[in-house]
């Protein structure tokens, strides 16, 4: 995930994978000064020691039960015009027994060198949301207002349907308030022929101070039947939140 400071520094945003047995075990950070054509010696690792985990099933799957399809960890970066500040978002699994994956975010105001302890963005009290919270993607205005969105199966009792949700912070990361912003939830084992094996990997997020246009991956219709394969397609709540 590239994103551009004023200056014309560039921050990457990435995950490390193993690649015997697909897990993802550090969220890692590098920069160019000089327009791609050096970065830092080595990655800066943004995780920190007790407060992020990968998914283990034991297959390598990326996958999150109850559900089938692919789920890897799809991290998102955004940054502050205003202040600098760089904000990091992803799914982290560290708390999985007491409420399954959820979104946590950390920050850095020293141009990505240093990290701030992770925390979760799921709820406005800071605490996580029970049931699965997957793919974030972040974005920030002009005045450096933040705004993150991902799915989220807290509101089924069964962790199956999906519905997306919207965080946004007016205070340079410091703290989100959130809320759900689809109309309706949908079932992914609908999706991909019916088998629920694929849904898409990612969502997306451009904001603005004028507008904020959030979209994402949606299988509403594919209960209709209408092509007989489980479509699904992409869904916006356009909003000035």
């Amino acid at each position: 995930m590239p994103v551009v400071e004023r200056n014309g520094t560039l921050d990457i945003g990435f995950v490390s994978e193993n690649c015997n047995d697909g897990l993802d075990p550090h969220l890692l950070f590098q920069k160019s000064t000089d327009g791609g054509d050096t970065f830092l010696p080595s990655a800066v690792q943004i995780d920190k020691a007790g407060q992020y985990a990968d998914f283990d099933d034991g297959t390598g799957s990326d996958t999150i039960p109850p559900t089938h399809f692919r789920a890897p960890n799809t991290p998102s970066m955004a940054y502050s015009p205003r202040t600098g500040k760089l904000l990091y978002v992803y799914q982290n699994n560290i708390n999985r027994p007491v409420s399954a994956a959820d979104i946590s975010y950390q920050t850095t105001t020293d141009g990505g060198l240093t990290w701030s302890d992770a925390s979760f963005l799921s709820t406005a009290s800071g605490q996580p949301a029970p049931n699965d919270q997957f793919f974030p993607w972040a974005s920030s205005t002009e005045s450096g207002r933040f705004y993150v969105i991902w799915f989220d199966r807290r509101l089924d009792p069964d962790n199956i349907r999906i519905n997306t949700w919207q965080a946004v912070s007016g205070n340079d990361a410091t703290s989100f308030s959130s809320a759900k912003i689809s109309s309706t939830d949908w079932n992914p084992n609908d999706g991909f022929f019916t088998s629920g094996a694929f849904i898409g990997d990612y969502n997306g997020l451009a904001a603005s101070d004028q507008q904020v246009y959030p979209v994402w991956t949606d299988g509403r219709d594919d209960a209709r039947g209408e092509t007989g394969i489980g479509e699904t397609d992409i869904f916006t709540d356009a909003n000035d939140h």
